[in-house]
């Protein structure tokens, strides 16, 4: 039976998980990922040795300038192609706004 990108990400994040499972988790999980993404290096991130949070969101440091939440702690931010800075809110944005990344000048 085919696993579920959830049941994976119990897998790669379970307690008492043998490395080998852990193996097998992130292999069968890069199979339901697109590894070209014009957004993310997940193939960047696996090779580091990372693994997704338990939500299913990969570390900021694979993400590519394209991705919309890129951040200055992305390895690919740049003088010529900079990431945006992000810092919390306040408050919570009204429904439907939209927050607009700058890079640094």
């Amino acid at each position: 039976m085919a696993e579920t990108v959830d049941e994976l990400f119990d897998t790669l994040h379970g307690q008492g998980v043998s490395k080998n499972a852990r193996i097998q988790a992130l292999k069968k999980l890069s199979n339901k990922i697109d590894l070209n993404s014009l957004d993310y290096d997940y193939q960047g991130a696996i090779n580091a040795g990372m693994v997704p949070d338990k939500r299913g969101h990969w570390d900021n440091q694979f993400k590519k300038m394209s991705h919309i939440t890129a951040g200055t702690d992305s390895m690919y931010s740049n003088p010529v192609t900079p990431a945006g800075e992000w810092s919390k809110l306040d408050k919570p944005l009204p429904t439907g706004d939209v927050l607009n990344r700058t890079g640094k000048r």
